[in-house]
């Protein structure tokens, strides 16, 4: 298995917490979803996943204002 770098690590994160299924994520970073579902069983991916649901999750006003912020 191949290590997966932290870009495409961001990539998959962001979107698998936009609700697309493991597979489809895998798909669209041209990588086997094998190795992604592998990804899953890590806390910090899990973690990485869930700080994008709550991006996610904010009102758009909200989420220009965590943007100016930054």
């Amino acid at each position: 298995m191949r290590t997966i770098p932290p870009r495409q690590r961001l990539t998959l994160a962001r979107r698998i917490a936009a609700g697309l299924p493991v597979w489809a994520a895998a798909r669209g970073s041209n990588l086997p979803a094998e190795e992604v579902g592998d990804l899953m069983s890590e806390p910090e991916f899990r973690d990485l996943i869930g700080a994008w649901s709550e991006v996610f999750d904010l009102s758009p006003e909200d989420r220009s204002q965590r943007l100016e912020r930054l």
